[in-house]
């Protein structure tokens, strides 16, 4: 079964060995559930208009037999102080706001304590935007799901969003980003139940202790293997109803 997995960058988490990360684990755990080998291609995405013709590239070039969207609660509970700065300032935003982004992209800045602990203090003072609304996002899958459906021979899983991300690292934030995140699972639950789409929350996986990493972003060893845990006998399952029918 080859199985084209679009993902994030958690699955490229340098400080977590390759074979200890979701994507290998996930790989391991339905090829014994389904008695066959599995061949992942793995590739991250952002929601953007430019997005289903991108997938729609995939599809021709891979071939796969089955797509597993993996949807980040990146996009609809990071608060970002660049963006709000980017979004209210207009140009005299924009270079502030881009070496915002650019520091707060290099993983040896990110994962720093002090710089976690100025992120949150600039997030209290300043406020941030998420990069999305859930309604938004819940769009931007969509729009690609149509693109997967329209391969008729092609089986799609979308996973909802993992872990809520507390910017300010406060109660309040965390009410935020909770909140966030529960609309952009419900939505995406909607979605897939009217498109007929095997739907998996990732609630349960989320609740497990010590899932984040330094960086307060991506998920830790344990985290991947929850997540893994969680999304692999639905993929599993999704994979033989299709073979039964």
């Amino acid at each position: 079964m080859r199985l084209l997995r679009l993902t994030n960058s958690n699955d490229y988490n340098d400080e977590i060995p390759e074979l200890l990360r979701g994507e290998a684990i996930t790989r391991r755990l339905v090829a014994e559930a389904i008695g066959e080998e599995v061949e992942t291609v793995s590739r991250a995405f952002w929601p953007s208009s430019k997005l289903p013709a991108k997938v729609a590239g995939w599809l021709d070039e891979y071939e796969p037999d089955m797509v597993f969207i993996r949807c980040a609660a990146y996009w609809v509970s990071f608060e970002s102080v660049p963006l709000r700065i980017d979004r209210t300032l207009g140009r005299l935003g924009r270079w502030p706001a881009a070496v915002g982004k650019r520091l707060g992209s290099e993983p040896t800045v990110a994962s720093n304590r002090a710089a976690v602990w100025v992120r949150r203090r600039l997030v209290r003072a300043i406020g941030g935007d998420t990069y999305f609304t859930p309604g938004e996002a819940t769009r931007h899958v969509e729009a690609v799901l149509r693109v997967i459906l329209a391969k008729e021979s092609t089986i799609a899983v979308v996973r909802g969003p993992g872990h809520a991300h507390n910017t300010a690292g406060t109660a309040r934030g965390q009410r935020r980003a909770l909140a966030r995140n529960g609309e952009f699972d419900e939505q995406l639950a909607a979605l897939c139940a009217r498109l007929r789409v095997t739907y998996v929350s990732a609630r349960p996986a989320a609740a497990v202790a010590e899932s984040l990493g330094r960086d307060d972003v991506h998920s830790t060893a344990a985290g991947q293997r929850a997540f893994a845990e969680l999304e692999s006998p639905v993929i599993a399952k999704a994979w033989e109803d299709a073979r039964r029918v």
